[in-house]
């Protein structure tokens, strides 16, 4: 829907994915906000989605890139701490079967660690 123009129409149906317990909606509609340049709404989005306990890769890794001061679009300020716990943490998470890709991800986690240590020499 939103690739034909009907960002609210996707907005609206990602939401209520997410709410019936989609973990592979939050990745998606992340990134329907994303490409539509709503910033603020992408970040208060994964925002509530963290503070609803919601367990998905893509959750903590997309958090740990806004966190990282790599993309100065984003709302927020860098966070070396957020960045750091957000990755372990998508990079801990169990293979449940419930996000489609959930392994790639956390290998884009790992990959994002070890760099993030070595730009930012902390261990």
């Amino acid at each position: 829907m939103s690739n034909n123009g009907d960002i609210e129409k996707a907005i609206s149906i990602l939401k209520e994915a997410v709410t019936k317990g989609s973990i592979n909606a939050i990745n998606s509609l992340f990134a329907v906000l994303h490409s539509a340049e709503r910033y603020q709404d992408a970040h208060d989005f994964l925002r509530d989605c963290l503070n609803s306990h919601h367990s998905s890769a893509a959750l903590y890794f997309n958090i740990a890139i806004m966190y990282a001061g790599y993309d100065s679009r984003y709302p927020v300020k860098y966070n070396y701490n957020v960045v750091v716990s957000c990755l372990k943490r998508a990079i801990s998470l169990p293979d449940d079967g419930m996000e489609e890709y959930r392994s790639t991800i956390q290998k884009k986690a790992q990959s994002f660690l070890n760099y993030f240590y070595a730009d930012t020499e902390s261990p």
